[in-house]
């Protein structure tokens, strides 16, 4: 756990997280965090199901009917995001196997097929943009 000067309080799941942030290392240029997971589209972000997850201040008085419903409500819920999920994860593999497949990539290179298109994409650009200047000149 650390504590900032302005009271805001990290609390950290293991000392591998510790020691990055002891590092002044940004969490979302490490490829093995929840931040660089979510800020490069490898993980649901934008979801209905999120925002039940938040805190509510306003406290209610203990009713057992509203408290069975609300158990049934967050099964519910819990279904209807594992759902989400793994459409989201097959969508997602889907797009990696159909850019192989474009690229002539084998299956057992689809770890890196986002480098590899990243890769061919700005030497793309680069022999385009040579192109060009051949022409305008």
């Amino acid at each position: 756990m650390f504590v900032r000067n302005d009271c805001k309080v990290f609390r950290f799941c293991r000392g591998k997280c510790h020691k990055n942030f002891k590092l002044k290392r940004n969490p979302r240029k490490v490829r093995w965090t929840k931040a660089f997971r979510r800020t490069h589209g490898k993980e649901m972000v934008a979801d209905k199901t999120f925002d039940f997850e938040r805190r509510r201040d306003v406290v209610q008085p203990y009713d057992r009917i509203i408290m069975a419903k609300t158990i049934r409500a967050i099964q519910k819920v819990q279904e209807v995001r594992q759902a989400r999920e793994e459409r989201f994860y097959k969508n997602r593999l889907v797009d990696i196997d159909l850019l192989c497949r474009r690229l002539c990539v084998s299956r057992a290179w689809t770890w890196s097929a986002e480098l590899f298109l990243r890769y061919h994409t700005l030497q793309n650009e680069g022999q385009e943009g040579a192109r060009q200047e051949r022409r305008s000149t």
